[in-house]
């Protein structure tokens, strides 16, 4: 997969209760490449976002670059998750 076009930065935490791989699972079941990025960590990408989510205690922790023009479909897809059981 390419670089994601026109990238902008992105952050966040979120109180996740299946942890990041709920969040993963979640973007995954959407159509999104998930993969392991570290020992407890996750990368998730799609053809205009890619992120990276990491535990920060009972959060989820997200950074990583989007295209700006997503970033509010990338807003309703981590509510989602975040409302996800």
């Amino acid at each position: 997969m390419g670089p994601v076009p026109e990238r902008n930065d992105v952050h966040g935490t979120l109180r996740h209760a299946g942890g990041v791989a709920g969040v993963a699972a979640h973007l995954g079941a959407r159509g999104w490449s998930v993969r392991d990025a570290s020992r407890t960590g996750r990368e998730a990408r799609t053809g205009w976002c890619e992120v990276v989510l990491a535990p920060d205690g009972d959060a989820v922790l997200l950074s990583g670059a989007g295209d700006p023009r997503r970033l509010d479909d990338l807003a309703a897809l981590l509510a989602e998750a975040d409302a996800a059981p």
